[in-house]
């Protein structure tokens, strides 16, 4: 195997590259497709181990610095230039917040630390990313970041054993992903320094400590066949293309699977890499050897175009526009993989080429620099589109917090003794207004402040925990974490036990719609008992019907440069009709259900209850800061349409 050409190589990188495309275009099937990053790493590591074993045998000794000089050539030129082009449209289309937001993206793109940043804002799969234009340089930072330590291998392997020092990285690897698996699989008995890392989940993603052992899997098998012929064995064949497919379904099945999906790769993928002869025959194909050749680029220049295109239509893709944006990113590949060859072809000198590079990188980073700095140049908006941002949204609703606040959307571990009440307003009259629920309850607390100043506002919200939680059999599990089910629960449990002895209140209930298994019996037998047992305490019950959530970012929707006109702003930021409907629908059942104490907040959102009519805009100002939780003036104008119907405890 010391042949530089390994056909079936280059279907992995065709493969890999495209399933991941896939993935992002959300085709049916790919559930899964963003595994092929990790089979990218794993790529990665078998080839620049390959080469520069090629090189030694070549040299007599390894060239460090050709090493360098390789991967820069291959990864800067066509990554810088993504990076401006990204700039500049995001200074065109973008929101301040976007443009914000994005600014960051680009410079610790170029610093190749984006890996870091993401991992500090939220977990790859949050909603929150899905207008991050240069999310997926995440991978790119953590191959830099392994080419800087493989480097530092390859220097230290000019003096000891080459192969030992890969066997001991990849044991030290395989040492800290499976303590990190223990650990978030076992919580409650944490290894170590493991204990300390938030979001752990999103570590294991997003981080070099936790990735190196797929580069060093890859090193560590073309160690191990370099130099010796191909294994001519139906067995492997046959396991090449059987294990991978088990692989794949697994983990459509079960979610131990898909944290254990690193893994999983590393072993399917081995037997591939080892020998394959039909993966070598489709390797050698025109198209396949096509895709390959300029697979890093389509997936540099796939992803902006998919965000740049949602957030122009601020919808959902259909089929032709997948099309459309899968034809693109091939072409766009294409073409960055053209120019960046040129850039660094014998046209020009070294030295001519580094100073495009470089000039790429100062107008980028001027672009960002100011992005940054503005806080996203709000000046580029018509004075009637520049609005409080959601972060600023969220600082005037915690501001009615003057009492008491505690943040309810911390770890899941910390919650267990969380305050009963998270955020409070106090008032010399002692009646009380209880809101019970999840964030939906807090984003009440303007509303009920304004409407009734003279109770004491109570607001005893934790993220994703609904009042029925833990009772006739119900439980609700965000994303199947037993951890936080079992806070919700104990919470929950704790709440009715405080209002069996609490004086005689109002006590509202509000929340999210759209849990998993909130229209199933046991829910309505829940929701029930809750109303029910809180009544027989004395209290006076009222439970305020969902919002009907647009399920867009309206305020980002709006906020946006004059190239958008406003005829097409009203066509673009109407919300989701059909997740509106559907709450619609709810929101009447359940009056219909709970007619003594449901308010059904329809006709708030929707005039004469037509759903046609249905606004999650008034007088040009959101009611929402984000995709579901209101504004303060939202919470206000919600509030006072219906606080007559409020059952209040005297």
């Amino acid at each position: 195997m010391n042949s530089k050409i390994i056909p079936r190589l280059d279907f992995l990188r065709a493969f890999a590259v495209l399933i991941v495309v896939f993935f992002h275009l959300k085709i049916p099937g790919f559930k899964f497709g963003y595994l092929g990053v990790d089979l990218f790493f794993m790529l990665s590591g078998f080839l620049m181990t390959h080469t520069m074993m090629l090189d030694r045998q070549k040299y007599k000794t390894f060239r460090v610095k050709q090493f360098f000089i390789r991967r820069i050539r291959r990864i800067v030129p066509s990554l810088f230039i993504t990076v401006l082009m990204t700039g500049l449209l995001a200074f065109v289309f973008f929101s301040p917040e976007q443009l914000f937001d994005t600014s960051k993206q680009g410079l610790t793109a170029q610093l190749f630390s984006s890996n870091i940043l993401f991992f500090s804002q939220a977990g790859y799969f949050a909603p929150e990313n899905e207008f991050r234009v240069l999310l997926h340089t995440w991978s790119l930072a953590v191959e830099e970041q392994c080419y800087i330590l493989f480097g530092l291998m390859l220097f230290v392997g000019k003096k000891v054993n080459f192969s030992a020092i890969m066997i001991i990285m990849g044991v030290l690897g395989l040492v800290v992903l499976c303590a990190a698996y223990w650990t978030l699989l076992n919580p409650e008995r944490a290894i170590g320094w493991l204990a300390s890392i938030p979001n752990l989940d999103a570590a294991i993603f997003y981080l070099l400590p936790f990735r190196i052992v797929q580069f060093i899997a890859g090193g560590l098998i073309a160690i191990a066949l370099f130099g010796r012929q191909p294994i001519k064995s139906i067995w492997f064949t046959s396991l090449g293309i059987i294990i991978p497919t088990i692989a794949m379904f697994l983990l459509f099945q079960f979610t131990l699977a898909q944290t254990l999906s690193s893994v999983l790769v590393m072993i399917s993928f081995a037997f591939v890499f080892v020998s394959n002869p039909i993966l070598d025959k489709l390797g050698r194909l025109p198209l396949i050897k096509f895709t390959a050749k300029i697979s890093y680029q389509i997936y540099l220049t796939h992803w902006p175009f998919i965000v740049f295109w949602r957030y122009w239509t601020f919808e959902e893709l259909n089929t032709t526009e997948i099309a459309i944006l899968f034809v693109l990113s091939i072409v766009s590949g294409w073409g960055l993989f053209w120019v960046s060859n040129y850039i660094t072809s014998s046209n020009f000198s070294w030295a001519k080429s580094a100073r495009i590079v470089f000039g790429t990188f100062i107008v980028s980073s001027f672009i960002f620099g100011a992005g940054l700095f503005t806080q996203g140049v709000e000046g580029r908006l018509p004075e009637d589109r520049r609005l409080n941002t959601p972060a600023k949204w969220r600082e005037i609703e915690t501001s009615y917090c003057n009492d008491i606040l505690v943040d309810g959307e911390v770890e899941p571990d910390q919650l267990i003794n969380l305050p009963l009440v998270t955020c409070s307003r106090a008032s010399s009259n002692p009646a009380t207004i209880y809101a019970l629920g999840d964030s939906h309850a807090r984003h009440l607390v303007p509303g009920l402040s304004e409407a009734f100043p003279d109770h004491t506002i109570a607001i005893m919200y934790f993220s994703s925990c609904i009042a029925q939680s833990g009772f006739e059999g119900f439980v609700y599990s965000y994303n199947e974490r037993a951890i936080q089910a079992n806070a919700c629960v104990e919470r929950n449990r704790r709440a009715m036990e405080f209002f069996r002895t609490a004086a005689p209140s109002t006590i509202i209930i509000h929340q999210f719609s759209g849990y998993d298994g909130d229209n199933s019996p046991e829910w309505y037998a829940a929701a029930k008992y809750v109303i029910d047992t809180l009544t027989s305490y004395g209290h006076a019950v009222t439970w305020i019907g969902s919002v009907l959530r647009p399920n867009i970012l309206v305020a980002d929707c709006i906020a946006v440069p004059d190239i958008f006109s406003d005829e097409y702003l009203s066509e673009r930021c109407v919300g989701d009709i059909d997740t509106i409907s559907s709450i619609c629908k709810k929101n009447q059942a359940l009056s219909q259900d709970f007619p003594a104490v449901f308010i059904n907040t329809n006709q708030f959102f929707c005039p004469n209850l037509d759903i046609d009519k249905c606004s999650v805009i008034r007088d040009g100002i959101p009611l929402f800061r984000d995709k579901h939780h209101l504004t303060a003036e939202g919470s206000i104008a919600f509030i006072q349409s219906f606080k007559e119907q409020i059952a209040l405890q005297d």
